[in-house]
């Protein structure tokens, strides 16, 4: 089985594969030894199901000199959806994007069935690119444009590299998130005084997906790490609760600024708030709208100078059963002096 490591960084989803066997199905092809010793990565930023994202294939030729491949691609998309995905890869002079055709593959599709992939249908697409020397980093312009079910979290891609004669080199499987909401912070202090006054914190929230959403709930979190690079001191507030000491955090309600818990059970001990970060704007999202949060935090002499504290925002959809929307969120840091 191959083994795999993500990686998170910046933004960015790094997918390395190590090791020469197929994808672990124990149905798929596997890559037979190649002299060329030409390898295969996927690098892909967030995609939504509405906005168009960039998959970074990363394959490195050892060889000395340029070499003819083909990078055929297969997606699997929800039955509704067929038609609706669309694919490009850069052209050889880095400007502009040049279109992939897709064709339904019925064949791949019934040897690489799961069952989680009952209701969908595999896309597939390829062409002919150059490799020089080293590393090579070519790009594939996806963008979903799903508009079935806001439960489609996902674009299962599989990427084929192929010498001119049609064998098998290498080959990646993976899974693309595809986040529903974008998260930004709009405002925010970079430092905290010990003074006791309030600074806001302002976030906003963007429909991403190609559904409206009826009821979205927002959550916040807030953690704050000690000088030590441990958590801020806590206090004991009932049976198996404690509270972070010198940090105040309030919401921006209809009504007014309410308080956030700041509390967390203590087998816990991360110094963030709450057992499940709090609920606290709630509102609808048509597609594409954007809702804005306001938070506003205090810190008292009670808080070391130099502790780093985090507010952070994410959101639940009641359609999907409550649970955290895939994706990143939005963190504030800011330094308390």
């Amino acid at each position: 089985m191959r083994a795999v490591r993500v990686v998170a960084s910046a933004g960015v989803l790094t997918v390395a594969l190590a090791g020469c066997s197929g994808t672990g199905t124990g149905r798929n092809p596997t890559p037979s030894a190649s002299p060329s010793g030409v390898t295969l990565q996927a690098v892909s930023t967030s995609l939504s199901a509405a906005a168009p994202g960039t998959v970074y294939p990363l394959i490195t030729n050892p060889s000395r000199s340029h070499r003819q491949v083909i990078l055929k691609a297969r997606f699997k998309v929800p039955e509704g959806d067929v038609g609706k995905l669309t694919v490009a890869h850069d052209s050889p002079t880095g400007k502009g994007w040049t279109p992939v055709a897709l064709t339904t593959d019925s064949s791949s599709a019934a040897a690489s069935r799961r069952p989680e992939d009952a209701g969908t249908v595999t896309l597939t697409g390829s062409y002919a690119l150059t490799l020089a020397p080293g590393e090579n980093r070519p790009q594939l312009r996806v963008a979903p444009a799903f508009r079935t079910s806001p439960d489609t979290r996902e674009l299962h891609l599989e990427l084929d590299l192929l010498d001119p004669r049609g064998h098998l080199l290498d080959r990646t499987t993976n899974d693309l998130g595809l986040n529903l909401l974008k998260f930004t912070t709009v405002s925010a202090p970079t430092t905290l005084s010990r003074d006791g006054k309030w600074r806001t914190v302002e976030f906003s929230v963007t429909n991403t997906a190609t559904t409206g959403f009826a009821a979205i709930t927002t959550r916040a979190s807030a953690v704050c790490h000690d000088v030590n690079g441990g958590f801020c001191k806590q206090t004991r507030t009932g049976p198996g609760r404690v509270a972070v000491e010198g940090i105040h955090v309030q919401w921006s309600a209809p009504d007014g600024w309410r308080d956030l818990p700041t509390t967390t059970p203590t087998s816990d001990a991360s110094g963030a708030v709450g057992e499940r970060d709090p609920d606290v704007a709630r509102f609808s999202l048509p597609v594409g709208g954007s809702r804005h949060v306001r938070l506003r935090v205090a810190a008292s002499p009670q808080v070391r100078q130099g502790a780093e504290l985090e507010l952070g925002l994410g959101a639940s959809i009641p359609e999907q059963d409550g649970k955290p929307t895939p994706g990143p969120g939005a963190v504030a840091k800011m330094t308390v002096h």
